[in-house]
C-alpha cells in the first residue's frame, strides 16, 4: 500500500521548490486558509503543470492526455458550459455506468458531489493544469475568448510590488491583468492606462464610482497609483466572465435569472447612490458573473443606449438615471437584445410598454416601471426595484403565463366532458392541451 505523501514534501523532494519557499507558503496558508498549490503558483514558486503532476502522484489519479482523451458530445451534453467553466471541469466521455472528466482539483468535494448529482453515474477523474483545462473547456463548448491585447506591453511596466502578472484582455479603455500583491499577500486584478492620457481621466471616474462604498455586488477598489509612466487601479480579483460575453455566447437568461442578476446589481447601485450620487456603471460589459453572484466593476463607460432620455436635462437625477439603466439591463438579460437603438444622430429609446414574447405580465410591468420617459413615474430608487423583483416567484409566473394559452372556456368545458366520459377519452385531452400523443 502506498504511503500518503504531502504535496509540499513531494515538490521539495523533486527539487521544484526549496524548504524555505515551502515554509513561507505554509505560513501564508495558515493565515489565509487557502490551498497550498494555489499559494505556490501565485508566488511563482511552482507552475500549474508541476503542481498537477504532484497532485496526480499524491492522490493516485491519472493525468489527462488531451491528444488521446478528447471530449465526446454525449458527455458535454451532460454538463452545461456555465457549470463547466465555473467549476473547471471538462466532460470527456460516458462508458457504461461511469462518467469520465478532467479536473484541476480532484479532492474538491463540492465539485465532485455536484457532478455526481448531475450525471447520476460513477465518476472517473483525471487531473489537468487549470490553465490548460480552461482553454480546453472553451474550445469544447465553442465559447469565445474575447479580444486579447497584442502585444501586452503594459505587463513590462507592472510595479515591483505585483508579481506574476497575467494579461487577460483589453476591456473598455484599460488593459486588464491578474497579479499577486506580495506586500499584502493577496490576489488582485490590475487595470492599466497611460499616465496623462484622456483614458486616465476616464478610468479615474469609473474607479472612483466603485470606491465610494463596500458591497458584495460592487468591485472593491484597493488602490489607485502611478508607476512607470502608467496609472494603475488595483481591484479585487475579477473572476468569471462578463455578462456581455455570457449573453453573446450562450444567449438570453431565463426570467428568474435575469431578475436575480438585476436585483443583486441594484443592491450595489443603491449603496453607491447612498454614498456619492449616480453610479453610472450599469451595462453588461461591466458585470462579471461569478459563482457567488454578479459583480459590477469599473471597466468601461456604458454605451449611449444605457443612458436615459433626460440625461442632458437639468431634471436628471442619480437614482432615476440608474433605474433606467437597470431596466435596460433587465430587458437585455431576458431577451438578449437592447431595447434602444443607436445611430449617427443619437439614441432612439424603446417603448416602455412594448410587449415582448414569452414575458409574464408582471415582468413587463417592472420593465415599464424602469423605462418610463418621465423620471417621476419610474421606480423611486434601485432599492425599490430590487425589492419588487424579489417579491415575485418568477419561475412560477413564467410557467403560469405559458399555461394561459390552454386556459380557455372551451378547454374547461371539454375537460368536464372528458371527466364524465371515462378513462378512454382522456388521451384526446392530452392531445388537445399539448398537441401530441401520450407516450405508449
Amino acid at each position: 500500500m502506498n504511503q500518503y505523501r504531502k504535496l509540499g514534501d513531494l515538490l521539495v523532494e523533486q527539487g521544484l521548490i526549496t524548504n524555505l519557499q515551502l515554509s513561507v507558503a505554509l505560513s501564508a496558508q495558515q493565515s489565509t486558509n487557502r490551498r497550498l498549490g494555489e499559494i505556490l503558483i501565485e508566488r511563482g514558486y511552482a507552475t500549474e503543470e508541476q503542481i498537477s503532476a504532484c497532485l496526480a502522484e499524491q492522490y493516485g489519479y491519472p493525468h489527462w492526455q488531451p491528444e488521446v482523451q478528447r471530449p465526446e458530445p454525449a458527455a458535454l451534453d451532460q454538463i452545461s458550459s456555465n457549470i463547466a467553466l465555473s467549476y473547471c471541469v471538462l466532460p470527456l466521455r460516458i462508458v457504461d455506468d461511469a462518467f469520465e472528466c478532467a479536473l484541476a482539483d480532484p479532492i474538491d468535494v463540492i465539485t465532485t458531489d455536484l457532478l455526481s448529482q448531475l450525471v447520476r453515474r460513477r465518476l472517473i477523474l483525471y487531473i489537468a493544469p487549470q490553465g490548460r483545462l480552461t482553454k480546453a473547456i472553451r474550445s469544447a463548448y465553442r465559447l469565445e475568448e474575447g479580444p486579447v491585447v497584442e502585444p501586452m506591453g503594459e505587463a513590462a511596466f507592472v510595479p515591483e510590488r505585483f508579481i506574476n502578472p497575467k494579461p487577460r484582455r483589453r476591456l473598455g479603455i484599460a488593459t486588464l491583468m491578474d497579479a499577486y500583491d506580495r506586500e499584502l499577500d493577496r490576489k488582485v486584478t490590475l487595470q492599466c492606462v497611460s499616465a496623462g492620457s484622456v483614458e486616465e481621466w476616464e478610468q479615474f471616474q469609473l474607479v472612483r464610482a466603485c470606491a465610494r462604498t463596500q458591497n458584495k455586488s460592487i468591485c472593491t477598489v484597493y488602490d489607485w497609483l502611478e508607476a512607470n509612466d502608467h496609472r494603475w487601479s488595483v481591484l479585487e480579483p475579477m473572476e468569471g466572465e462578463t455578462l456581455e460575453q455570457v449573453l453573446r455566447t450562450r444567449g438570453a437568461r431565463t426570467i428568474a435569472q435575469a431578475a436575480e442578476i438585476v436585483a443583486q446589481i441594484a443592491d450595489g447601485v443603491e449603496a453607491l447612490n447612498q454614498n456619492g450620487g449616480r453610479c453610472g456603471l450599469v451595462c453588461p460589459s461591466n458585470i462579471f458573473i461569478r459563482w457567488n453572484g454578479p459583480m459590477l466593476a469599473p471597466i468601461a463607460n456604458p454605451p449611449a443606449n444605457y443612458g436615459c432620455p433626460e440625461v442632458f436635462s437639468e431634471s436628471n437625477s442619480p437614482a432615476s438615471a440608474d433605474v433606467f439603466a437597470l431596466g435596460t439591463l433587465l430587458w437585455e438579460c431576458a431577451t438578449g437584445e437592447n431595447p434602444h437603438a443607436t445611430g449617427e444622430n443619437g439614441v432612439w429609446w424603446g417603448d416602455a410598454n412594448k410587449a415582448v414574447a414569452n414575458m409574464p405580465d408582471a415582468f413587463r410591468k417592472v420593465v415599464a416601471g424602469c423605462l418610463e420617459s418621465d423620471p417621476t413615474k419610474r421606480f423611486s430608487s434601485p432599492f425599490h426595484l430590487a425589492n419588487t423583483l424579489r417579491s415575485y416567484n418568477w419561475a412560477a409566473l413564467s410557467h403560469a403565463d405559458e399555461a394561459k394559452r390552454f386556459d380557455k372556456p372551451g378547454d374547461r368545458d371539454h375537460l368536464l366532458e372528458l371527466l364524465e366520459g371515462g378513462e378512454a377519452d382522456r388521451p384526446s385531452l392530452w392531445r388537445r392541451l399539448f398537441s401530441r400523443k401520450r407516450a405508449a
